[in-house]
């Protein structure tokens, strides 16, 4: 949500609609590279059970479980 107020914040100015990109880019590097797959690949080699918690849980969103 940090990110998104920037985005808020400058709609009315002329390049406004370039404070897009840093809410996008930190959102894709946290799910694809540097946030997300990291701390899972890191879990599911040190926790026993980790991977059927990640087949059956969101990994972001607070989703109802997915089934087995």
């Amino acid at each position: 949500m940090h990110w998104v107020a920037y985005l808020v914040l400058s709609i009315g100015l002329p390049w406004g609609w370039l404070t897009l990109a840093p809410p996008l880019l930190m959102a894709w590097l946290l799910l694809k590279v540097s946030g997300i797959p990291m701390l899972e690949a890191r879990l599911a080699e040190t926790r026993a059970g980790y991977r059927d918690y990640m087949r059956t849980t969101s990994a972001l969103v607070p989703w109802p479980p997915k089934r087995a």
